[in-house]
């Protein structure tokens, strides 16, 4: 044996070694890395603010001119925004009733569904009431604090 190869085995018997037992391929390493570095990124994009991007702001006006679109189709689809929007709190109510009944029998699977159901259902509401907002003031890029200063509180701006 030389005294320079410091390596107790042989360079075949650790390929052959390598070939046999290679433990990074099994525990299958580089996807758990790219995983933990997607969510880490995820994460880090979450928690720390990011740089707002400005992009050409439209006005109400130009994209009605853009769209082409008249009062009365305008309203239409305020109305139908309304519409949903109550449609969707039913909806959720009704989940919420239909959870507390399966909360008197002790089915707390259909509890937990019908209250993830009724999460759905606000969030969808929310969003139709949003938009909603959004074309009576005929105003685009409204704030949520504007949403509800004026829909709960009472301010008009």
């Amino acid at each position: 044996m030389n005294s320079s190869d410091h390596s107790f085995f042989s360079p075949k018997v650790r390929h052959l070694f390598n070939r046999l037992f290679n433990i990074r391929a099994w525990s299958d390493w580089d996807r758990a890395q790219s995983i933990s570095n997607y969510f880490l990124g995820t994460l880090r994009r979450l928690f720390v603010p990011q740089p707002v991007k400005k992009a050409n702001a439209k006005s109400f006006d130009d994209i009605v001119t853009e769209l082409k679109l008249s009062d009365k189709a305008i309203k239409a689809k305020a109305m139908a925004l309304k519409r949903l929007c109550i449609f969707m709190l039913c909806l959720a109510v009704s989940f919420y009733g239909y959870g507390m009944y399966q909360l008197l029998y002790g089915s707390i699977l259909a509890v937990i569904l019908s209250l993830v159901l009724m999460l759905i259902s606000l969030s969808l509401a929310f969003r139709y009431h949003f938009w909603y907002f959004q074309i009576e003031r005929r105003k685009l890029g409204c704030t949520l604090s504007e949403w509800f200063k004026e829909t709960f509180m009472g301010e008009n701006q």
